[in-house]
């Protein structure tokens, strides 16, 4: 066992990594914090640094798209980037009139 300051470390192998983990979190002041979440966190950053939701799933053994799903929602620019990589302006709006709206961004219209 190595001491450094008030916090003493064990290089023993860890048996229960839900229990050390706890353990550790309640050395630290965490509260409420789950193993889980670190997983959550690791694929809620995937997402907003423009990770397909499809490599996020298969990074996380998701067994369904729809799972990773929930994850949509912290990559609100995907539909725009979509577009972006057409070419068009990221001031594109749908419209009911898609002729005139690609036109207009093309500076066909005035």
């Amino acid at each position: 066992m190595v001491s450094k300051g008030t916090f003493k470390f064990s290089f023993d192998r860890v048996k229960d990594v839900r229990k050390a983990f706890s353990t550790a979190c309640r050395k630290a002041g965490i509260e409420d914090f789950h193993i889980h979440d670190l997983r959550h966190t690791f694929a809620s950053w995937l997402v907003m640094n423009g990770t397909p939701l499809f490599e996020v799933s298969k990074l996380l053994r998701h067994a369904s798209i729809q799972m990773t799903e929930r994850y949509a929602h912290l990559a609100p620019d995907h539909l725009q980037n979509a577009i972006a990589n057409l070419g068009f302006s990221s001031q594109f709006h749908l419209t009911e009139n898609l002729q005139e709206a690609v036109a207009s961004q093309n500076g066909l219209f005035t």
